[in-house]
């Protein structure tokens, strides 16, 4: 059985050290052939960003880019040409001030470190004018079990012509609270990230631990825990 996460890897010595294009010329090119991203994250790392992209292909191989970037210099959008990179590079920037030229909307999207009674509230929505147009906001507060959030409709009649999501209301920091203290207890902040998807969150860090330390899961092991991922979504 293969591991459940096969990985090509690319050091960070065997890209330009100081040219962020450099990365992203590399990554463009995955897309282009038809990777997808799975996503996209950046560290500060002194004056500079080590900038890392998951991508995989559609044979379900991942494969890891990864560089370091002049965090003035950054390099250009890629979510003009590839729209899946859209909401990596807003958080890249946000959490690290990597530059990230033209991209078309680089505005908040985690708010890590504000108020959030303050930031929220000045979220700068997209705008549609026209005397015809109208606003219609659902939430923060929804009559269920899903996390808080905004949904800003722009209608013309009652055709919805643009619909802008705003999360983050119960943001806890879960990926900076993993990074601290022994991996092996981190399974129950895990599955407590969102209640709708403990068992497929549960299962996603098992399957990286195991990869990481070089285990090969028990072909018995694999079918039980999908039957369980299958069995939690069942209605």
């Amino acid at each position: 059985m293969k591991r459940s996460f096969p990985l090509r890897r690319w050091a960070v010595s065997e890209l330009d050290e100081r040219r962020g294009e450099r990365w992203a010329e590399r990554v463009r090119a995955r897309l282009d052939e038809g990777l997808r991203v799975v996503s996209a994250f950046a560290r500060n790392e002194g004056s500079d960003v080590i900038a890392t992209a998951l991508l995989q292909s559609e044979s379900g191989e991942l494969e890891l880019v990864r560089g370091r970037l002049d965090r003035a210099h950054g390099y250009h959008s890629l979510t003009p040409e590839h729209p899946a990179m859209h909401c990596f590079e807003r958080e890249m920037h946000e959490q690290t001030g990597l530059r990230i030229g033209a991209h078309p909307w680089l505005k908040p999207l985690r708010y890590e470190g504000v108020a959030a009674s303050s930031a929220m509230g000045a979220h700068p929505f997209y705008k549609i004018q026209g005397k015809e147009v109208h606003e219609v906001q659902v939430g923060p507060v929804h009559a269920g079990v899903i996390e808080s959030g905004a949904f800003r409709f722009m209608c013309l009649g009652e055709r919805v012509h643009h619909l802008e999501l705003q999360l983050g209301y119960q943001h806890r920091g879960v990926e900076g609270l993993l990074l601290k203290g022994d991996a092996r207890s981190k399974a129950q902040l895990v599955e407590t990230i969102a209640g709708d998807s403990s068992i497929a969150h549960g299962l996603a860090y098992a399957s990286a631990i195991e990869a990481l330390s070089g285990l090969d899961a028990d072909a018995a092991l694999e079918r039980g825990r999908s039957g369980r991922a299958v069995e939690s979504r069942a209605p």
